[in-house]
C-alpha cells in the first residue's frame, strides 16, 4: 500500500470520528435544553400553587376578620320563620332570640319547631300580668263579673284532625287579641290540643263569649261553649 493510500485511509478515520463527537454534542446539547426548559416550566408552575395557596389563605383569613368585626360582642337577633300550618292554612311567626358573635350562621342553623302551634294574631304581644284569669270548659254556662280593661282567656279543647273546630263569636264590648292552637306534646297521631283566645274587655254591662265546635262544612255543632260576663 503506498504512502498515500494511507494518509486517505487515516485522514478518513479521523474526519469519522470528529463528525461523530460533533454530532454526540449537538444531541446532547439539545437535550440539556430541552431538560433545562422542562425544569423551568416546573419551577414557574409550583411558585404559581404557591401563590395560589398564599392567596387562599389570605382570602380565608380575611373573611373570618370580617365575620369577626362586623358581628357585635353581644348580639340579639330576632329571627322569624314563617310556618303554614297544615290544619288550618294560617302562618305562624316563630321569633327565637340569638346571642354571640356569628349572628349569621347562626340564625341560619337554628331549628325551628314547625306545626306545634298556630296564632291568628302573631303580631299582638300578650302582657305578662299576674291578674289574667283562664276559663275552661268547666266554666261553661257560667256568668263572671269583670272589670273594664281586664285580659282573661278561654281554654279549650280541640281535635282538628276530625274537622272539627271552635268557631267563637263576642259581643261588641269584647276584643279578640289572641286565637291561638296549641297542638298536643304527646307525640301521638290524630292527639288533640288545646285552643286559647285571649279576650279584652272593652265594654260594660252584660258581654257573651259564645263557641260552636263543629265542622265547616256541617250546619250543625257538636258541642257548644258560652259564659258570660258582667262587666263593671
Amino acid at each position: 500500500m503506498s504512502n498515500r493510500s494511507r494518509d486517505f485511509g487515516r485522514n478518513f478515520q479521523n474526519y469519522y470520528a470528529v463528525s461523530k463527537l460533533h454530532l454526540l454534542t449537538k444531541v446532547s446539547e439539545t437535550w440539556r435544553k430541552t431538560y433545562i426548559k422542562i425544569q423551568m416550566d416546573l419551577t414557574v408552575w409550583y411558585r404559581s400553587v404557591i401563590l395560589m395557596r398564599k392567596i387562599y389563605l389570605v382570602g380565608l383569613i380575611a373573611i373570618m376578620l370580617t365575620m369577626v368585626t362586623i358581628s357585635p360582642v353581644m348580639a340579639i337577633l330576632p329571627v322569624t320563620t314563617n310556618v303554614q300550618s297544615a290544619s288550618y292554612g294560617t302562618v305562624v311567626n316563630h321569633t327565637y332570640s340569638l346571642h354571640g358573635r356569628f349572628v349569621g350562621l347562626a340564625a341560619i342553623v337554628t331549628p325551628v319547631k314547625a306545626l306545634s302551634s298556630y296564632s291568628r294574631f302573631s303580631s299582638y304581644t300578650q302582657p305578662v300580668t299576674s291578674k289574667t284569669t283562664t276559663f275552661t270548659e268547666s266554666d261553661n254556662g257560667k256568668t263572671v263579673t269583670l272589670t273594664k280593661g281586664q285580659v282573661v282567656k278561654i281554654q279549650l279543647d280541640e281535635n282538628p284532625t276530625t274537622g272539627y273546630r271552635w268557631e267563637p263569636s263576642v259581643s261588641s264590648g269584647i276584643e279578640i287579641t289572641d286565637d291561638t292552637y296549641t297542638a298536643s306534646t304527646s307525640g301521638r297521631m290524630g292527639a288533640g290540643g288545646t285552643h286559647t283566645w285571649t279576650l279584652k274587655i272593652t265594654g260594660t254591662g252584660n258581654q257573651n263569649f259564645d263557641a260552636n265546635y263543629k265542622r265547616s262544612w256541617e250546619t250543625g255543632s257538636a258541642d257548644s261553649y258560652s259564659i258570660q260576663f258582667a262587666v263593671e
